[in-house]
């Protein structure tokens, strides 16, 4: 009865030890996950305090040119220089032939006459896009 004792002891002595030993590993693990999410927070206050404008310039150049070149170019073409006609293009979906084929985009091009005035889908999904990212960076802050 005593050996039996024995090793019942030693066998739940070693299993509280592994087991104390593991719940140690995970709070070791733990905390150094923690200190990473800590060091990675103060890297990302860092850059968002940064005091360095080129990056807000580069962005703000960025903006007005897609804004210059998708929305206010195809505006001004036709008030200005009216012999030069506007083509847009936008994508559609095309229908397969029942279920043998599946459906695929198509660009679909169309020719304004000079004169008129333009506003594509494309034009208002980039323009929101834009304000979206001015404005959403505006609200975090």
């Amino acid at each position: 009865m005593e050996i039996l004792t024995f090793l019942g002891s030693g066998l739940m002595s070693g299993v509280m030890t592994l087991w104390g030993k593991s719940m140690e590993n995970k709070a070791a693990l733990f905390e150094q996950a923690m200190a990473k999410t800590q060091l990675q927070a103060e890297i990302y206050d860092k850059a968002r305090n940064s005091g360095s404008t080129g990056f807000h310039i580069t962005r703000r150049a960025i903006a007005c040119a897609v804004i210059g070149a998708v929305i206010v170019w195809p505006m001004i073409v036709p008030v200005f220089l009216p012999d030069i006609p506007v083509t847009i293009g936008w994508t559609e979906m095309t229908n397969g032939f029942l279920f043998f084929s599946d459906p695929r985009e198509a660009v679909k091009w169309i020719s304004f006459p000079a004169g008129g005035l333009v506003v594509t889908p494309l034009m208002t999904h980039l323009t929101s896009a834009i304000g979206g990212f001015f404005f959403g960076n505006q609200i975090v802050r």
